[in-house]
């Protein structure tokens, strides 16, 4: 067996320690590197399907909550189409009594029937109508003809006599108002219903 002096035992010590550092930090770098990288694949896996999950509960609550909102308003729709209905029975039947309620009459109980007297209006008096109404007036040439937004023609324009007799009687004026609350009847129900849908209320 060689025997080493207190000299080369220390330098082959010196060595030996050498040696494990140059081995050992690239072998410890190698080992840190990789264990880094392993942790951040697998926390990068786990943000993903954590975020997968995420977005198809969003998904799922969204798709669910769009179901529910669709099924609201169809039963708001099917209650608007309802009272529509309601509306245009109801304007039917009046529409029927029309001639009934303005050709004859009778001054008491049981006396005989007679006919209603001409009411006369004047050109005045229906241009007015038709301002409260938001009817626009029209023109002299257009007076002369069919107006569809009020009951008859002969309506006074801007320059004519305002007291000359229009070509209106009560039976026209009838029909008019029974056509024209309809139609603001079935406004005033398109808004009721788009009001509900707006504050979350459903069909009643």
């Amino acid at each position: 067996m060689i025997q080493l002096n207190r000299l080369e035992a220390i330098a082959l010590a010196v060595l030996a320690l050498l040696a494990g550092i140059t081995l050992g930090v690239p072998v410890g770098l190698w080992y840190g590197a990789s264990h880094a990288t392993a942790v951040g694949a697998a926390k990068l896996a786990e943000l993903r399907r954590e975020t997968a999950e995420a977005s198809a509960a969003a998904v799922s609550a969204a798709a669910g909550k769009l179901a529910l909102e669709t099924a609201r308003g169809d039963r708001l729709s099917a209650a608007l189409s309802g009272a529509e209905s309601h509306i245009d029975a109801i304007s039917r039947q009046l529409i029927n009594r029309v001639d009934h309620v303005t050709t004859v009459y009778r001054e008491a109980p049981g006396a005989a029937l007679k006919p209603i007297p001409q009411c006369v209006f004047t050109r005045g008096w229906l241009r007015d109508y038709n301002a409260a109404i938001g009817a626009a007036v029209p023109s002299a040439v257009e007076a002369t003809g069919t107006l569809a937004q009020a009951p008859g023609a002969g309506i006074a324009a801007v320059g004519e006599d305002e007291l000359a007799p229009a070509e209106i009687d009560a039976k026209s004026i009838l029909t008019h108002q029974v056509e024209y609350g309809a139609r603001n009847q079935k406004l005033e129900e398109q808004l009721n219903r788009l009001i509900d849908f707006n504050e979350g209320k459903d069909a009643q």
